[in-house]
């Protein structure tokens, strides 16, 4: 089987794309591996293989159920919700909100501020491609496309470079330290991934270059989709209702707290 990793960004040079395939008698091999000029066009062919399993997607698949109600009533009738003059106010997905009670991090919005630009571009993605599926089967992860959350991930296999014991912190841009966090978790991939996966040689090296932390991104979520194929993904929990699951999407997360044992079929 071949899974994909999509980290998306609202601009297609910036999107990185990873294809593995786990189908290799000895160790899974990573057939893909490209931060480039990823426009919709070829996003669109990745998704559309036949042959591509399941694909993770960093990037929201869904808005804030109250927020687009705002919208649109204010939009049709100019009326603004009474509970809606909050600063939280139509900023997290229920999923956003169980992430932070999870793991003590909170993601951005999908709504406002830089990512809301991703959603929009993950929102046409899948209304033009989701292989046959609806749309809102797709935003739960029960079809081949599952949303991920790489940082979140990481942390539930206790690889987070935010819980190192020197030197915690964040792994993207290119800022000394960012870097040398980010090849030292290439590094613990690695290691991690022995005779699980075939690493190609130049794998941290490719993590420390310029836009390395999208390399990294794309890469753990074709894990995550390994994982979710694998059903080692945690379940929805109970609490959002059915109508709000379908309209804003889930987070899917690995169980853990071992790599390997999410990857390999027990």
């Amino acid at each position: 089987m071949l899974t994909a990793g999509i980290d998306l960004a609202s601009k297609p040079s910036k999107t990185a794309v990873c294809v593995i395939d786990w189908g290799v008698e000895k160790a899974a091999k990573i057939e893909e591996w490209e931060r480039s000029r990823w426009t919709d066009e070829r996003l669109i062919e990745v998704m559309s293989d036949p042959s591509i399993e399941r694909i993770g997607v960093d990037a929201p698949f869904g808005w804030p159920i109250e927020y687009v109600a705002a919208i649109s009533a204010s939009s049709k009738n100019g009326t603004w919700p009474k509970d809606g003059y909050t600063e939280d106010f139509g900023r997290f997905r229920a999923t956003e909100l169980n992430i932070k009670e999870l793991l003590g991090a909170t993601p951005l919005s999908s709504s406002l501020g830089n990512l809301s630009w991703v959603t929009r571009r993950s929102a046409r993605l899948l209304a033009r491609q989701a292989r046959g599926e609806d749309v809102e089967s797709a935003r739960l992860g029960e079809s081949c496309f599952v949303e991920v959350y790489p940082a979140a991930s990481l942390k539930l296999w206790g690889i987070s470079p935010a819980d190192l014991a020197e030197d915690p912190g964040g792994y993207k841009g290119e800022k000394a330290k960012a870097v040398g966090r980010r090849r030292n978790l290439a590094e613990v991939l690695v290691k991690e991934l022995e005779s699980v996966v075939n690493m190609p040689p130049d794998f941290v090296a490719r993590c420390e270059e310029k836009g390395g932390d999208d390399l990294v991104d794309a890469f753990v979520a074709a894990l995550v989709a390994r994982a979710m194929a694998q059903g080692r993904c945690e379940p929805i929990p109970a609490g959002p209702t059915p109508k709000q699951l379908k309209a804003e999407g889930w987070i899917r997360v690995p169980c853990g707290p071992s790599l390997r044992d999410d990857l390999i079929s027990m």
